[in-house]
């Protein structure tokens, strides 16, 4: 116990030393969390249920392919930085700048393809999956160019992306409700282009970024294949048992179903936003104890993501239904109070997982991370149909709060038995001695 509390004082004690790059973290992800939360009010406002459900329904796609991306560039970075020495830092940002264009490239690439397929069906789709890509490649430009401020701890040069951003969404939203021009379509285009202007502060140069070596370069693809696609994989399985849901409810239940499922959500997302915030400060601080070969603590992390997810569950509980009428409209009414308390408190015990995820993903160990989706996947593809059709929106947001935390209990599991250890290679340099960024 006194062991427990002294590791738990002094990550506290760490995040209070961060406690100005912790803040303005929280300012940008509240400027983001709540300009997109805006948004989606303000474009379900203006579309009605059904259309925003076609939205919706190209928007979690889009949403599959940048957290598949997120996999690589995102959360397995500090562990794959922290093998390159100090020098060749400005070369590795551009390195990582340049994979994560190309790859958004590619992807983008099927959307378009997507959306020639589908002119055989009509114009309807053509435009929404063009925007769409054009989006993805956007949305992966701004949030590497945030990511590499986090990781060389200047958060102001990311703060002023996210104001760029979050003025220009709610602009654009609002231009299209009361320009009479709102269409699932132009909405996506708004997204992109303000994506697309977040990231326009990159060329200030708020950090040194080179052109990589060709060695580098190659051993960046490597290391982030190696790493990272275990936590792609698990991103995408968490998307299908998240984000996914929406076509599949859609299927089932019928666009204006999926609609509102994507309302709830929205409600719900600044639980995964302050829960991002915190992964931001905490794994690159647990990356560095690994690396000093100083022992870390899942349990101090998890009380942590917990303090930030309950206080919003409660609040969210008692306030959620009016607050979604209020905002969404009147067709949105199916959500009752009863989805938003499953929906609240299943994300924040799913926090527990955040703790745990927060340790493995500092140490590079991402295996168990997918593991433990293909349970919660599992057990959602058991579970969905009968509860759909028997409790319509409210049955697939208890199947999913079902599947997420039967996913953390197998991650909790995993963690106790010890049974989770991935080795890393560092980058070779003949000259220099490895250091993190």
């Amino acid at each position: 116990m006194i062991r427990f509390g002294s590791r738990f004082y002094g990550q506290l004690f760490g995040l209070r030393q961060n406690a100005q790059l912790l803040s303005l973290g929280l300012i940008e992800q509240g400027l983001i969390t709540g300009s997109s939360f805006a948004f989606t009010a303000i474009v379900a406002n203006a579309l009605g249920a059904s259309d925003f459900g076609i939205y919706s329904v190209a928007w979690s796609f889009l949403m599959l392919a940048e957290t598949s991306l997120w996999g690589f560039f995102g959360d397995s970075l500090p562990s794959t930085l922290n093998k390159i020495p100090v020098s060749k830092a400005p070369e590795a940002r551009g390195g990582l700048l340049a994979l994560s264009l190309s790859a958004s490239c590619i992807l983008a690439a099927g959307f378009v393809l997507a959306a020639v397929v589908s002119l055989r069906w009509g114009n309807d789709w053509f435009a929404l999956l063009v925007a769409a890509g054009a989006a993805l490649i956007a949305l992966r430009a701004q949030t590497m160019f945030r990511r590499i401020c986090y990781l060389d701890f200047q958060r102001r040069p990311a703060l002023v992306s996210a104001i760029v951003f979050s003025v220009s969404l709610v602009s654009g939203g609002l231009v299209l409700k009361f320009a009479n021009l709102a269409s699932p379509s132009s909405a996506m285009g708004v997204l992109s282009a303000a994506s697309f202007l977040a990231f326009l502060p990159i060329l200030r140069r708020p950090v040194p970024i080179k052109s990589p070596e060709r060695r580098l370069l190659l051993w960046l693809a490597a290391r982030l294949i190696h790493t990272g696609h275990w936590v792609s994989l698990s991103s995408a399985l968490s998307w299908l048992g998240n984000l996914g849901v929406i076509p599949v409810t859609a299927m089932l239940a019928g666009l204006e179903a999926s609609g509102v499922l994507r309302a709830v959500q929205t409600v719900v997302s600044p639980m995964s936003q302050a829960n991002a915030v915190v992964s931001s400060v905490l794994v690159p601080r647990l990356a560095k104890a690994n690396r000093e070969r100083r022992p870390s603590s899942p349990w101090p992390a998890i009380v942590i993501y917990l303090i930030a997810s309950v206080p919003y569950a409660l609040t969210m509980s008692l306030a959620g239904t009016p607050l979604l009428t209020r905002l969404f409209g009147p067709d949105f009414a199916a959500a009752g109070g009863a989805v938003i308390a499953v929906a609240t408190f299943g994300y924040a015990i799913e926090s527990i997982r955040f703790g745990l995820n927060a340790s493995m993903l500092a140490d590079g160990r991402t295996r168990f991370l997918f593991i433990s989706q293909c349970v919660a996947l599992s057990t959602l593809a058991v579970i969905l149909p009968y509860m759909s059709v028997q409790f319509g929106v409210l049955g697939v947001v208890l199947a999913m709060t079902i599947a997420n935390n039967a996913g953390t209990l197998f991650t909790l599991t995993a963690f106790i038995c010890g049974k989770s250890k991935v080795g890393a290679r560092p980058y070779k340099s003949p000259h220099e001695k490895t250091e993190g960024l």
